[in-house]
């Protein structure tokens, strides 16, 4: 396995995918062209190494399930937005799997951690005046003009 696949085949090992996909215990990705905790494409990037070097389908659950959580968590929701817009490109390119009803999820999960982002100033909420909502808003708006899809926050 390469190292990026290695890593995650780690995280899943201690339970700690979630912990991997916001660059927690030092699974962190730097990413060079934005101010993140981790780089999603990156850990992506590994999940799909890690599926198509052991044909093991149970990680596609586990990071949906990872997903899910990431959405709802009040501090990284927003990041789960860039995991999304990286799947459905997958998904459209590589492995065709519906994806409305995970992103309609995502979506309401997000929804519900508005608050807590409109005070995030940390990362890339810096750039905007209504915090990482306005990242969370921003990338809404560039998956459904890639996806021509009709997300809504």
């Amino acid at each position: 396995m390469n190292p990026q696949a290695d890593k995650l085949q780690q995280a899943l090992g201690k339970g700690e995918l979630f912990e991997y996909m916001v660059g927690e215990n030092g699974y962190a990705y730097r990413n060079p062209y934005a101010d993140m905790p981790t780089y999603p494409a990156e850990v992506f990037g590994s999940v799909v190494s890690y599926f198509d070097m052991t044909g093991n389908t149970s990680v596609w659950a586990d990071f949906d399930a990872s997903l899910l959580v990431l959405s709802a968590d009040n501090e990284y929701s927003w990041l789960s937005l860039y995991y999304l817009v990286e799947y459905l490109r997958y998904s459209r390119r590589q492995r065709p799997v519906d994806l409305t009803a995970l992103s309609a999820t995502v979506l309401a999960n997000l929804r519900a951690t508005k608050g807590a982002l409109q005070q995030a100033t940390k990362w890339g909420g810096r750039d905007y005046p209504d915090g990482l909502w306005g990242d969370a808003r921003r990338m809404v708006h560039n998956i459904n003009e890639e996806h021509q899809l009709n997300l809504r926050l």
